[in-house]
């Protein structure tokens, strides 16, 4: 099941944020709207104040997966990464067919080094969508720094594919070609890189 975001221009969002408050004035037990201002608070890129309102929602309601799915995306943007482990491990029990929570998930162990969970995640998430670029990215750059190039050859290689455009694809694989000694490669890509860099500084 893919995940409902909050689909709107930001000042519509704004807009927003008064209507769920007057909600909550009158109805301080509404789950859903605790869910919808703190979601749109995410997206106003307020973590701090979206986060006691999704960790309400998920008091209200412990078996909304959406609601543990909101809470770890603040977490992560608050800095807590070990209390957003737990959330998102409930929005993939809740929702197994989610790339997008697999991946997360997998995000955040990667950064708490525990790399045979993440591993199994971004595993599960390029079985769900192959095309996931940022899936592909992230796991290859992990393998990459575990020192795996030739797991993580293939993965980089299609996160150029799928954004021909990014620089970040061609920097790491100039990392992987130089730690297999395919000097001639590593050139290659770190002078896209480079050059997508510099496209990047001038649009």
């Amino acid at each position: 099941m893919p995940w409902v975001t909050l689909d709107m221009e930001m000042d519509q969002v704004e807009a927003a944020i008064p209507k769920f408050e007057l909600v909550l004035k009158d109805e301080p037990n509404a789950h859903a709207a605790y869910l919808e201002l703190g979601r749109a608070w995410i997206r106003q890129e307020q973590f701090g104040k979206a986060l006691p309102l999704l960790q309400k929602a998920v008091e209200l309601s412990p078996d909304s997966g959406i609601a543990h799915f909101e809470l770890g995306l603040a977490l992560v943007k608050t800095g807590s990464w070990e209390a957003a482990a737990p959330a998102f491990e409930t929005a993939v029990a809740k929702a197994p067919r989610s790339a997008e929570a697999h991946f997360d998930l997998g995000g955040v162990y990667a950064r708490l080094k525990r790399i045979p969970e993440a591993t199994q995640e971004f595993e599960t998430t390029l079985k769900l969508d192959p095309d996931h670029y940022k899936a592909n990215l992230v796991y290859g750059h992990m393998l990459l720094l575990e020192r795996k190039p030739m797991a993580a050859l293939p993965k980089l290689q299609k996160a150029a594919k799928l954004q021909p455009d990014a620089g970040e694809p061609h920097l790491y694989l100039a990392q992987t070609y130089s730690l297999l000694g395919q000097e001639q490669n590593a050139r290659r890509e770190g002078a896209l890189a480079e050059r997508m860099r510099g496209n990047e500084s001038h649009p």
